[in-house]
């Protein structure tokens, strides 16, 4: 609701109550309107400001001078500054999210070098130390930046000569959804009982952490709906009304009615619709992959030999599934690498629904190891020379417990 109310008018109907003596009454009715007028323009005089800005200030030794730009994890440019000296200032508005984006800088100096930052965090990785591409927009704190700005190289990939990556050398001074981003780290790919308990102490103790919302929303196929109900729950109650919390809780439904089981049917190499999962095989090994992934690619060379060491175990089932969006595509990639076991192809129709499907993260190759009612006690993600021995292991293990490993 917009109100519109000219501070005269008010003024000029206060002098007409004042000026009217011989009506004492009236003064009551000047004190009640005098009242209400002002708490509404104190009202709107707060509503102005509510929100705000959040500035972003840097005083990096070694930065060039030219220009600097705050981004948003879509690449938008959403403010810009020019830099001297290794100074500058960015500002966003809160009221442009919904949600607290993520957030990065970029600079180009006046030989067009571009400078593509990364910020210190106190996450560790093989031994080292993590840098993060992001910060966040916070709700009520500023960000400042300061230091010296130091180059590093990355170990994967080689970046062009006009290119740079850069972390300023002091961690960066930021608030809680900051802090939260730079200092938890977890992986959800290989979930235990002990990894979701520990997840859900997070959650606890941060409830306040959209990272921790958007790290469930990405791996929510990880878990099991009662496991993501349960973390649902321990965040605050502004962000379980979020769009994120809402995705989340109505993906737990559209599981829940889409889920992996005896009945779910994809396509084969033939073009006709068979049953994912064979009933009559107490184990189903599902690998899940596709045309234009690489390490799929690779990981194929590994299953190979880990089939044929179980082909003859009447009990042990392998199916590829692709979810491939271009049927001929995954047709020619079969062509191509021959492999001896079934394979099957996510139709259309339930493309939307994979993650849902197979309860994964997204990441391929995911492997899942699913017993004769459905039920996936075991799923690998991602692709690591070696992981053979990984999945020999696994199937051992399940047929050993299951008295099935000779038969």
């Amino acid at each position: 609701m917009t109100i519109n109310i000219s501070y005269m008018a008010f003024t000029e109907t206060l002098i007409n109550l004042l000026s009217d003596r011989n009506h004492w009454a009236r003064r009551s009715t000047v004190l009640l309107y005098t009242a209400v007028i002002l708490t509404i323009f104190a009202g709107l005089s707060c509503k102005t400001n509510m929100g705000g800005e959040m500035k972003i200030t840097g005083h990096l030794s070694g930065l060039p001078d030219g220009h600097i730009y705050l981004l948003d994890q879509n690449r938008k440019i959403v403010d810009s500054s020019a830099t001297a000296d290794g100074n500058f200032e960015l500002a966003v508005r809160r009221s442009m999210y919904q949600e607290p984006p993520y957030l990065t800088l970029e600079h180009r100096d006046k030989n067009g070098h571009k400078r593509m930052f990364n910020f210190v965090t106190n996450k560790l990785k093989n031994g080292g130390g993590l840098h993060s591409q992001f910060f966040m927009l916070e709700d009520t704190s500023d960000i400042q930046i300061t230091g010296a700005l130091k180059d590093f190289t990355p170990k994967d990939f080689v970046l062009p000569d006009s290119v740079k990556l850069v972390y300023p050398e002091d961690p960066i001074h930021a608030g809680k959804q900051t802090a939260v981003l730079y200092n938890i780290s977890f992986e959800f790919d290989r979930m235990t009982d002990s990894t979701f308990q520990r997840i859900k102490s997070w959650v606890k103790k941060y409830p306040y952490s959209y990272y921790l919302l958007y790290e469930l929303n990405k791996n929510q196929g990880s878990l099991s709906n009662p496991q993501v109900q349960s973390l649902l729950n321990d965040f605050n109650p502004e962000l379980r009304k979020s769009a994120t919390a809402q995705e989340i809780a109505k993906r737990i439904t559209a599981r829940e009615e889409q889920k992996l089981g005896i009945k779910t049917k994809l396509e084969n190499t033939s073009g006709s619709l068979q049953p994912a999962l064979d009933p009559s095989k107490e184990l189903n090994v599902l690998i899940l992959w596709a045309s234009w992934c690489g390490p799929c690619r690779m990981e194929i060379k590994e299953l190979k030999p880990l089939y044929e060491q179980f082909s003859k175990n009447s009990h042990v089932r392998f199916v590829s599934v692709s979810i491939d969006q271009n049927k001929k595509d995954w047709q020619k990639a079969v062509d191509e690498e021959k492999m001896p076991w079934e394979q099957m192809w996510l139709p259309s129709n339930l493309a939307a629904y994979s993650r849902e499907i197979f309860g994964f993260n997204g990441t391929i190759p995911a492997t899942l190891f699913v017993d004769n009612k459905g039920n996936v006690f075991k799923r690998f993600s991602g692709y690591a020379p070696g992981v053979k021995d990984e999945y020999t292991a696994e199937i051992k293990r399940y047929l050993d417990s299951s008295g099935l490993a000779m038969k």
